[in-house]
């Protein structure tokens, strides 16, 4: 399984019980959330063991190599073992957002820029990259170079994998580092 940057790899058995995660199909976007997690599922075993655990918000990109969203519902329905890539969620971008730009997760010399405009047709960024140029990125080729508590603030518009909303409020931090901000809640539109 070939994983990009920012995916990981869970390999699970379905065989005697399902997943124990409930999704939620964004289809304009085409893109399968996890919206919750059972506590007594595979996936919470898996959570419970893994270094990279599944959360509420991440995206499932493929199941047995398949990647569309209605072949994906039907792997999972399979009792088998499970091949499952998925996509933490991103940072949240907005404009005039400082981002990293790398299009390959093993590009080492990736630009920096400033976030200019999102074309939502496009499910582009329009990135004034530092030498003067500008470029269309994905939102999973970008990157946050700075803290996000600097440059959101409550009702500010932002934009997440094609999906925008509004900040509502920031969740308490929970590393010693007082001023650092973890968690940003966000209302998306619909």
């Amino acid at each position: 399984v070939k994983l990009r940057r920012g995916e990981f790899l869970m390999e699970i058995d379905t065989s005697q019980e399902k997943f124990g995660i409930h999704l939620r199909i964004d289809k304009a976007n085409k893109i399968l959330k996890v919206s919750s997690i059972d506590s007594n599922g595979v996936v919470a075993r898996w959570n419970a063991m893994a270094s990279e655990p599944v959360k509420p918000g991440d995206h499932i990109v493929q199941v047995n190599g398949e990647t569309a969203i209605d072949q994906i519902l039907e792997e999972c329905r399979k009792q088998q073992m499970q091949q499952v890539v998925l996509k933490h969620a991103e940072s949240v971008i907005k404009q005039n957002q400082r981002v990293k730009v790398c299009s390959k997760p093993q590009d080492r010399s990736c630009s920096t820029g400033t976030t200019v405009q999102w074309f939502g047709s496009m499910m582009r960024w329009k990135v004034r990259l530092d030498n003067g140029t500008a470029m269309m990125c994905l939102s999973s080729d970008l990157e946050a170079t700075e803290s996000i508590a600097a440059t959101v603030n409550t009702g500010d518009l932002v934009h997440y994998s094609g999906d925008q909303g509004v900040v509502c409020g920031f969740g308490a931090s929970e590393s010693p580092c007082t001023p650092c901000i973890q968690r940003v809640q966000v209302a998306f539109l619909k």
